[in-house]
């Protein structure tokens, strides 16, 4: 449950069965469990009140309304009348139901939020690419903003929709096209989610590696370039994307590459659109490279003195040639908090988790040996091996459950979730420097701030676990998340690893690559969204600019100084298009 400031307290909709089954908070239940990959039927709450939906009818450009219900084939809906077609639309294809477009004004994994009047002011569900094609292009000329709807679990603000606009859900595209065992390769539609996508490649002895929080399309894990504990091995979306189809700004299709493995003609266009976010076109069909599942694996669990020593031994094993799957770090403070949510009794140091993969039962057993031994020089102990996939999933479910554990020791807080990568020499420094100040700041004041890392490739996060309603909290986390941010970012690292930048990190974009890399950006943007209509308001600084504004206003919903938008931040109720 969340409270929606203004006009309505708001029950947030649960997009399927798998929003909430536990009862805990919107942000921690979301990032667990996901919503329902493949469906669109969402759990209407009536909730917005009707006078706040009438108000919103009247922003609606007539025009545009017409066109797009047209496009979605339902002409009949038009012809009926203003009551009827904000009463009796057809959600499964286009719909201006209060409730739906609050759930896809602030997905529940983001701690970001605008407020229940930023809301697009319609939803469409497109079957097809042509579709979305005449969408864009319809939503270009009224100079309407787009925001591509996936699943819904990114984390920095990418689907708040602070100019409202229009809000294409990607349901729909749920398929998987071509499967090529030979290439390891498969076509999938942008809105299916990894977790179908990796059920089905099961069946064929082959697995889609990268793992982001549950309930994630393909098309949002491309278009934010995401990766999760894997990447170590496997790498990111950026390089495990072969090519995407994507809808620019003015409605026009492009194909971004062949299927070949590798290619030198001409610009990347493809890694140009992966981590784009959405600002540059809406991806409706991937293609990925998949891998042979590994045919011997097993869990090692093992412990350290301190967060620096277990940084050392994971850069240890890097250095000493051991390929591993995975090796996900779990601070001391995590540990706490798993006992007290789980009723375990793990110990309460940083700990381990290795992910270890083999061809053969001898070569799983040489690594084990040579991780065990490595481990041991850091002052690792109370190793636990599990080499049964049952008994090895339950080992890695602790991980998984960080999040949800995390939300159940503090039921009043919010999980703010940070995000930064540095070189791997830099790590151990970096994460204890951030581990002392968490302590300090935070922890000693009875806000649990724990920390996880994919330890293999310099990426850590910490949940803060924010009371809102306690004087001072969010402004101290949000201090605190700003030092780590710069402390990344100084040790040559990246004020996000896999979270994007979204509306949240905007801040932090130009310390990390310089001014003139920005423009650059600024002037691709331009060049492919003269009209500033895909995303406005995320990535770059400047677009938030409202180009079709009533009165011209350049003024843009700026980054918070606290991650939460106060709820007119983005200044007026703009009509966009409708000096048209």
């Amino acid at each position: 449950l969340r409270h929606v400031r203004g006009e309505a307290a708001a029950v947030a909709s649960l997009r399927g069965a798998q929003w909430g089954v536990l009862g805990l908070g919107a942000c921690g239940t979301a990032y667990l469990m996901g919503s329902a990959p493949n469906g669109c039927s969402s759990a209407r709450c009536s909730t917005v009140t009707m006078e706040l939906e009438k108000a919103w009818a009247k922003k609606l450009n007539p025009g545009l309304l017409k066109e797009l219900y047209a496009i979605c084939g339902d002409d009949l809906g038009w012809a009926k009348s203003r009551k009827a077609r904000l009463s009796q639309v057809d959600e499964d294809r286009i719909t201006t139901d209060a409730d739906t477009r609050l759930e896809h004004s602030k997905p529940p994994s983001s701690y970001h939020d605008l407020g229940p009047d930023k809301m697009p002011f319609i939803v469409v569900f497109p079957d097809t690419e042509e579709e979305i094609c005449k969408i864009v292009a319809a939503c270009n000329r009224y100079k309407t903003p787009v925001v591509a709807w996936g699943g819904g679990t990114s984390l920095e603000g990418h689907l708040l929709t602070p100019h409202c606009g229009v809000s294409i859900d990607m349901c729909n595209f749920d398929k998987i096209l071509d499967f090529n065992k030979s290439n390891g390769q498969v076509t999938v539609q942008a809105g299916l989610g990894y977790l179908s996508l990796n059920e089905e490649l099961a069946k064929e002895g082959f697995w889609f590696p990268l793992d982001p929080g549950p309930g994630a399309t393909v098309g949002g894990m491309a278009a934010n370039s995401c990766s999760g504990s894997t990447a170590c091995k496997y790498g990111t979306m950026r390089e495990n994307t072969i090519s995407v189809n994507v809808v620019l700004a003015n409605g026009q299709l492009v194909k971004t590459a062949n299927r070949a493995p590798k290619t030198s003609a001409g610009y990347n266009l493809t890694n140009l659109v992966v981590g784009s976010e959405g600002t540059l076109g809406v991806i409706t069909q991937v293609t990925l490279r998949v891998y042979p599942k590994p045919k011997h694996a097993g869990a090692l669990m093992a412990f350290f003195p301190d967060i620096g020593k277990a940084a050392k031994c994971a850069m240890a094993c890097k250095e000493g040639g051991v390929d591993l799957g995975r090796c996900e770090m779990m601070d001391d403070s995590m540990m706490k908090v798993l006992n007290t949510a789980n009723d375990s009794e793990y110990p309460e140091r940083t700990c381990l988790l290795f992910d270890i993969h083999g061809n053969t039962s001898d070569e799983l057993s040489r690594k084990l040996e040579d991780v065990k031994r490595i481990s041991s020089t850091f002052g690792g102990d109370a190793m636990r091996f599990e080499s049964d996939p049952d008994k090895a999933k339950e080992l890695w479910s602790i991980r998984k459950s960080c999040l949800w554990s995390c939300s159940s020791v503090r039921p009043s807080g919010s999980a703010m979730i940070t995000d930064v990568c540095v070189p791997q020499d830099q790590l151990a420094r970096v994460i204890s420097e951030t581990k002392t100040e968490l302590s300090e700041r935070l922890e000693s004041r009875g806000i649990p701030a724990p920390i996880v890392a994919h330890s293999l490739d310099g990426n850590f996060h910490a949940f803060i676990m924010v009371d809102t309603d306690m004087p001072g909290e969010l402004d101290l986390a949000h201090d605190v998340a700003h030092n780590m941010v710069h402390r990344a970012i100084d040790a040559g690292g990246s004020c996000t690893g896999e979270h994007g930048i979204g509306l949240g990190k905007i801040e932090y974009l130009e310390h990390e690559v310089g001014a003139a890399a920005v423009q650059m950006m600024m002037t691709i943007k331009k060049a492919l969204d003269p009209n500033n209509i895909m995303n406005p308001g995320k990535v770059l600084p400047d677009s938030c600019t409202c180009t079709a504004a009533v009165g011209q206003s350049k003024k843009r919903a700026s980054t918070p100084k606290h991650y939460v938008l106060p709820k007119n931040a983005a200044e007026s109720s703009h009509r966009w298009g409708h000096e048209q």
